[in-house]
């Protein structure tokens, strides 16, 4: 399970709610090193649902573009349970084929699947990150997350951040270098922003109070 996985499910709108469920469960098994393989059996226990009823809504959630399936196959050439990439990770995120070598189907060495830059790099470019707009799918990172907890914020405080921040740069076509340290800087600004009216709301009743107290 990863915090990033659950919080682009959670995220996802106009789903049935047997759709949704699936999905949260297929988050919940995610794991960023391994992948997404849970079993037909498996998915049919968590989500309490027939088996016709997981393979005919995962096939949906593929058509909607938030899922991708990918078959494995165990050493002896057999299909096993199919791995599922996250739609969060289909944005130019590089996935290891989870089959194993020896099945693999031999490859040219001119095949270049993932489209991989081969051309050489200027040594002074090295160590340079350049600015970059917000991508429409940013979510949550686990770091993102562990940040915003150390500064205070609850979780439908720091869900709720998210998606100012990401729509507000969005609509500014802001380009940062480091956007996890833009929204620590978020972070920061909504806490003096949210002291700032705590003191002026604090001030305001003691001047109605004052008021009051001269009539």
């Amino acid at each position: 399970m990863s915090h990033k996985a659950t919080n682009w499910a959670f995220q996802q709108k106009g789903l049935l709610p047997a759709q949704k469920l699936l999905l949260l469960h297929l988050a919940d098994r995610h794991n960023p090193d391994f992948g997404c393989f849970p079993s037909i059996k498996k998915l049919t226990i968590d989500c309490e649902i027939s088996r016709g009823s997981v393979i005919k809504h995962l096939q949906n959630l593929e058509d909607k573009g938030l899922i991708k399936k990918q078959e494995r196959k165990r050493e002896n050439g057999s299909q096993t349970s199919n791995n599922y990439i996250l739609g969060f990770e289909l944005g130019g995120v590089q996935y290891l084929d989870p089959t194993p070598l020896e099945v693999r189907p031999p490859q040219s060495k001119k095949h270049n699947p993932l489209n991989i830059v081969t051309e050489p790099v200027s040594i002074s470019n090295i160590g340079k990150k350049k600015s970059s707009t917000i991508p429409v799918n940013w979510v949550l990172s686990d770091k993102n997350i562990d940040d915003a907890i150390k500064m205070g914020f609850s979780q439908s405080q720091y869900y709720e951040n998210s998606d100012q921040f990401k729509d507000y740069h969005i609509s500014k076509g802001s380009s940062f270098k480091c956007w996890d340290a833009a929204w620590r800087t978020w972070l920061r600004n909504s806490l003096k922003f949210n002291s700032n009216k705590s003191d002026n709301f604090i001030n305001l009743m003691a001047r109605a109070a004052r008021e009051k107290s001269s009539v």
